[in-house]
């Protein structure tokens, strides 16, 4: 045995030295069925899931007299203890036909929470020794390769000790030289990155046989700090050829750019499964499902079935020829200035006689109070609302060719996407109006004026490691930021269960979009008050905005606790305390600040409830 393996294995001794008499050892010796490493949570190790990795399947034998390689059959599986840290500081490369699994250890995970302490490993990008993040998570480099997670959190960031101005560009990935890999994802969170969630074959083509995520969720895609409205996806399939695209019983939460690219490809997707899935809160900056060329050579599956979608295109059909340039990959063109018509779900036309019909039925979407608001604005912002209605959709969600597809071959095109009027998600983020309304604000405008500070003026701005220009960070804080959430809210607090005025019909009679959601009901706005409950916790924008010298604002918490809400001026100081209750009972609550004796200028205020915090910004203009 080497110098270096010896070292590596007295480390991994020290280390389960330092673990308490209930937890497993560090290292469990190879299954009869299974090459298995069992490593148990590296809090304050100093050690790195991802050194851990890279030098048990370097392809050396690290057990001695065993002589048994780390890839034996091929397949390598490591186990991560419930609830534990796993920092990653280098890219971990699979490559020669193998197979990396990386799992929770044996548990209760119903999902997305867990049961008994039963919580899922956290995989979290770290600085390492060295001063930027480390590269995606895990590349597929070879032929064959093949990855799975399972019950595990991935995050582009140590939400513990990290920034997001380091924040990683993509997390899982598969090189352009790859052929025949896979991804599958079954129970994970995955999220936090400036670029995409998962990247298929970047800077070339690539051929990838199935793309497979299933009850998992997909959060907080993109950062201006670090990007532009460019980025920001959850599965880029880039210019790839497809065997299976299959995502189903997942949620999509909080993205800028797009939830599914394949853009302008010259390598098709043969099958396409979207099924039983949550969308909310999409920027949606060019678009929302972009498919490239979509060939099932006679035989493939086209499904976009089950789905629930709630402010998934809150940018609306703008006529923004910045925006449009990337909506190329769709046959018609926009009425207002003959650009790309910007649609939901573009594909580029097949005219193969072969070709397998889409089958879009029995999805469903709503557009929120501030999705309208959205719709609707007006000057000094530059949007201009949509004017020109598209014959037979009340919104533009899918392009000519694909409703042809669907007339030509009996499918019932009034049940492809249908409208609920009233559509209430029980606890998610708020939507990311401000990120919106700085993006349309006109550039030579001021705080003085708009209250939302000079904006980005319909450019798209920025690039990698460069934060689009006027994006800005004051005390700490990236001001026309979305509303992001730590992975503990995403497995705690997130509850996409869902109220609206009638219980959506389904293709199968199973709830519609994720299934680990529910029905509940009629919207709280429409029953009786004293039934009504809060849809979990909340605080508004304060109105109006700017204000002299009161404005006011409401917040809602979910359960009796603790609440607080405090103001601060733009160094940092507390100024004011407007709640400050230990025993705060369930309800929504409207609270007014008087601030006669402050001094105009941009000032935050804050409230913390249990896990909830969230931080508004408010101009006092005298």
């Amino acid at each position: 045995m080497n110098k270096g393996w010896c070292i590596f294995i007295f480390i991994l001794a020290l280390f389960a030295i330092q673990i308490n008499a209930q937890t497993p050892p560090a290292v469990i010796p190879f299954s009869t069925i299974e090459d298995t490493m069992y490593i148990p949570d590296l809090t304050g190790t100093g050690l790195y899931l991802s050194q851990i990795i890279i030098d048990d399947t370097s392809g050396n034998s690290w057990q001695g007299s065993n002589g048994r390689n780390a890839w034996l059959n091929h397949t390598r599986v490591y186990v991560l203890q419930k609830g534990g840290y796993y920092p990653w500081s280098a890219q971990i490369q699979v490559k020669a036909d193998r197979k990396l699994v990386i799992r929770a250890e044996d548990g209760k995970y119903p999902f997305p929470r867990g049961e008994n302490g039963d919580y899922r490993p956290v995989i979290h990008a770290s600085y390492g020794t060295g001063t930027a993040y480390p590269g995606s998570l895990i590349r597929l480099t070879g032929s064959g390769d093949t990855c799975i997670l399972q019950n595990v959190v991935v995050s582009g960031i140590d939400e513990v000790g990290g920034s997001l101005n380091n924040i990683q560009g993509n997390l899982l990935e598969i090189a352009s030289a790859a052929t025949n890999s896979s991804f599958f994802l079954d129970g994970c969170i995955v999220k936090t990155d400036n670029g995409q969630l998962m990247q298929i074959g970047a800077g070339g083509a690539v051929h990838a046989n199935t793309i497979r995520a299933i009850n998992t969720i997909f959060g907080d895609m993109g950062f201006l700090g670090m990007s532009n409205f460019g980025a920001g996806r959850g599965i880029d399939l880039r210019n790839s050829e497809i065997d299976t695209l299959d995502v189903r019983n997942c949620t999509f939460v909080n993205w800028q750019d797009r939830t599914l690219r394949h853009y302008i490809s010259l390598y098709p997707i043969h099958n396409i499964i979207i099924k039983h899935n949550t969308f909310v809160n999409g920027m949606s900056y060019h678009g929302m499902f972009s498919f490239g060329w979509v060939d099932s050579t006679g035989n493939g599956t086209f499904e976009i079935k089950d789905n629930l979608f709630l402010d998934n295109f809150a940018m609306g059909p703008d006529t923004d020829r910045i925006r449009q340039s990337e909506f190329v990959d769709g046959p018609d063109l926009d009425p207002l200035n003959g650009l790309s018509k910007a649609c939901w779900i573009v594909a580029r036309p097949n005219t193969q006689t072969t070709i397998t019909p889409w089958d879009i039925a029995y999805n469903y979407y709503g557009i929120s109070d501030s999705g309208l608001a959205i719709r609707n604005m007006s000057a000094p912002y530059l949007y201009v609302p949509q004017s020109v209605k598209y014959p037979g959709e009340p919104e533009p969600i899918l392009t000519s060719d694909i409703w042809r597809q669907l007339k030509e071959n009996g499918k019932d095109s009034a049940l492809a996407f249908i409208k609920i009027d009233e559509l209430k998600l029980k606890q998610v983020p708020p939507l990311m109006t401000k990120m919106i309304r700085w993006y349309y604000t006109i550039k030579s405008y001021g705080d003085t004026l708009t209250g939302e500070g000079a904006g980005a003026g319909r450019e798209k701005t920025g690039s990698s490691g460069t934060p689009a220009t006027n994006f800005r960070y004051v005390n700490g804080i990236w001001i026309y930021d979305y509303n992001r959430r730590g992975w503990d809210w995403y497995m705690d607090s997130l509850d996409c269960s869902f109220y609206a005025n009638t219980n959506p019909t389904s293709s199968d009679g199973q709830v519609v979009g994720a299934t680990y959601w529910s029905y509940l009901g009629p919207p709280p706005s429409s029953v009786d008050k004293k039934d009504s409950k809060p849809l979990g916790y909340e605080i508004s924008q304060n109105y109006p905005n700017p204000f002299n010298p009161t404005t006011s604002f409401k917040y809602s918490i979910e359960k009796p606790g603790f609440v607080s809400i405090k103001v601060y001026n733009v160094l940092g100081q507390e100024v004011a305390t407007l709640v400050n209750e230990y025993k705060k009972q369930a309800g929504t609550y409207n609270v007014t600040w008087d601030a006669s004796g402050m001094n105009s200028g941009i000032y935050f205020y804050k409230m913390q409830s249990g896990n909830f915090s969230e931080t508004r910004k408010m101009v006092l203009l005298k």
